[in-house]
């Protein structure tokens, strides 16, 4: 896909235009839909704001669009937006997808946009409503067998322990969920996981051989599937280790990265 970044971005462009005021009905499914299958791509390889903006212009072209379709945009919109910090426009098109999913009876897509508004709830600082919600997603994911998104759902519900100062909570979290990217083998899956566990241990317990460890796995995982966030991520625990150990330039050079 990036390869024929180009190509893929004249479709849309080509779709969008296509799918105007005067456009019809099919064309402007077509801009929705594949705006709509390509946002794991343009999450793992950090072409966020791209991403976001295309599927915006679609969701806006959408009228008569099947619900299952728009759904998918929105919450695919949704993850883009949430992953830039817009928090009220995350919580909007969530709540929206959530709506249109509940009328389909979509229980994995119930789940979607119950884990993204937890998300939302999370990092407000709405506690109890942010693990609900997550508990709540995580059940669905489980019940429709569902591993990535049970996956995720605990990815989640680590970070929220990790941030109440729950490390022995959030680390056990952490397992779980790398346990299921495991079993499906979801590098980016677990190259995520791998972090924040790492970030878990390290804030608790400041052992940094396992930490490394953890972090080199998960630096290795991020390179070969350009996980962008989850390079980010390594390097910057790196930093945190080498500064633990006094080795100013080291932290330095890995935090620059």
């Amino acid at each position: 896909l990036e390869r024929e970044h180009d190509n893929l971005r004249a479709a849309l462009t080509w779709s969008l235009e296509q799918a105007g005021d005067e456009g019809t009905q099919e064309r402007r499914e077509m801009a929705l839909r594949l705006a709509g299958a390509l946002y794991m791509f343009w999450w793992t390889r950090g072409h966020w704001i791209e991403g976001r903006n295309f599927l915006e212009r679609a969701l806006t072209t959408s009228a008569g669009a099947p619900a299952s379709v728009r759904a998918k945009a929105l919450l695919s919109a949704a993850t883009l937006t949430f992953i830039q910090s817009h928090y009220e426009r995350t919580e909007t098109l969530a709540s929206e997808g959530l709506a249109l999913y509940r009328d389909l009876g979509d229980q994995r897509g119930i789940g979607l946009a119950l884990y993204q508004l937890g998300n939302v709830a999370w990092v407000r600082s709405v506690t109890a409503k942010a693990r609900s919600l997550l508990e709540e997603a995580l059940a669905l994911f489980k019940q429709v067998d569902d591993k990535e998104y049970a996956g995720y759902s605990l990815f989640s519900l680590g970070l929220l322990a990790n941030s109440q100062g729950e490390y022995a909570r959030a680390c056990a979290l952490y397992e779980e969920g790398l346990a299921l990217f495991r079993q499906i083998e979801h590098k980016r899956g677990i190259a995520h996981t791998l972090s924040q566990l790492a970030q878990a241990l390290f804030d608790s317990q400041g052992e940094q051989g396992s930490v490394r460890s953890l972090l080199e796995e998960c630096l290795a995982l991020s390179q070969e599937v350009g996980f962008k966030e989850g390079i980010a991520a390594a390097t910057c625990l790196f930093g945190q280790l080498a500064l633990e150990r006094g080795d100013l330039a080291a932290a330095y050079s890995e935090v620059e990265k």
